[in-house]
């Protein structure tokens, strides 16, 4: 079997000025319903997926769930509070991120409970997650770019594991002398 051919593209460089954000204005603030006061400063609690046009926010007491339409059209009311339908979560939250392929949103509490939701769930009350597990608090998650099927979180240990989502395994990547994880996308 031969290898793969390795194609380059060179990409034109492009300056854009602002990325059309400057057009919201100075006033462009939303308030969060129950939003988390005084969150970490390595939290991570907004995460969008544009193909699928939804958003996620930690709130107090878990997360919502909601459509990109609905957030860029709080801009324009005078109510710009977001709201939408609560997933409790038993722990305050530290990171909620959408996989490379839009499929799971991947929650991690503060102390280090970390659950998977399938995202078709999520639109109706009582969703339950796919895969659970607690390895102490976490410092970073990275999901896989390439096929949105597993992620890498480093916990407070310095041990670095390989979640794979769909069959719920954990396997521990190193011990506890790693300071960050990430997947390398040319793999």
């Amino acid at each position: 079997m031969a290898a793969p051919e390795i194609v380059t593209v060179e990409l034109p460089e492009e300056e854009t000025e602002n990325f059309g954000f400057m057009a919201l204005g100075k006033d462009a603030i939303l308030t969060v319903e129950n939003a988390i006061e005084n969150p970490a400063s390595s939290s991570n609690l907004l995460s969008i997926a544009n193909g699928r046009g939804l958003f996620a926010i930690a709130i107090t007491g878990g997360f919502i769930v909601s459509s990109t339409s609905t957030l860029r059209q709080k801009f324009s009311d005078t109510d710009r509070t977001l709201r939408g339908l609560v997933h409790p979560i038993p722990e305050p939250l530290q990171f909620l991120t959408f996989t490379s392929d839009e499929q799971h949103l991947i929650v991690v509490g503060q102390a280090g409970g970390t659950a998977w939701y399938f995202v078709n769930d999520l639109n109706q009350e009582g969703a339950k997650p796919r895969g659970f597990f607690r390895r102490g608090p976490l410092l970073d998650i990275k999901c896989n770019p390439r096929n949105g099927k597993s992620a890498a979180v480093l916990a407070s240990n310095r041990t670095v594991y390989h979640i794979d989502l769909p069959s719920s395994a954990l396997t521990s990547l190193s011990k506890g002398q790693a300071t960050s994880c990430k997947f390398d996308s040319r793999l």
